[in-house]
């Protein structure tokens, strides 16, 4: 596997160790960053996924970053994943949780400069249910989602430079 385009997507493979317990595995050998919930858990191209939570694996390929991330529930099942291209453009860096949430999320991330930043929560029939413009450059938002039934949400953050981020919200 090679990365040689900013459209191509990272994937991330799952497999069940000896003891019983998964591992989640990056397709290259080198330039990995692991994460759980936002926090550093590794640089290999394995991490053990023995604890509930959202896995994100980033490789930096040359000039462009590519990212992948899948949520592991209680019972060590990959409940769900995406794989996005998030260029080298200040895009890296959004995060939304705790995800799933009974409502209340925080959005935290920045933009390469300051300005305006349009944040919807959109259903998946595309009805715009939460939407705020924020100015600045570097933000920590709360999003208020008690309001509405449990399911599943896009989140989408559009920067000032109009570079677009969505990223999916669970509903418990």
């Amino acid at each position: 596997f090679q990365l040689v385009a900013p459209s191509q997507l990272l994937v991330v493979d799952k497999v069940m160790s000896a003891r019983g317990t998964l591992v989640l595995r990056s397709p290259v050998s080198s330039g990995n960053v692991w994460r759980r919930n936002g926090v550093v858990i590794g640089s290999g191209q394995e991490v053990e996924a023995s604890l509930p939570g959202w896995y994100e694996l980033t490789v930096q390929a040359g000039q462009c970053q590519f990212a992948a991330s899948v949520y592991v529930s209680e019972n060590g099942k990959v409940e769900g994943g995406e794989s996005v291209d998030r260029g080298s453009s200040g895009k890296l860096g959004w995060r939304v949780y705790p995800n799933p949430s009974k409502g209340r999320y925080v959005l935290e991330g920045s933009q390469s400069e300051e300005g305006v930043l349009e944040v919807q929560v959109i259903d998946l029939q595309g009805r715009v249910l939460v939407e705020q413009r924020l100015k600045g450059r570097r933000f920590v938002e709360e999003i208020e989602l008690g309001h509405v039934s449990t399911g599943v949400y896009l989140l989408q953050v559009r920067q000032w430079d109009g570079s677009v981020w969505v990223e999916k919200l669970v509903k418990e």
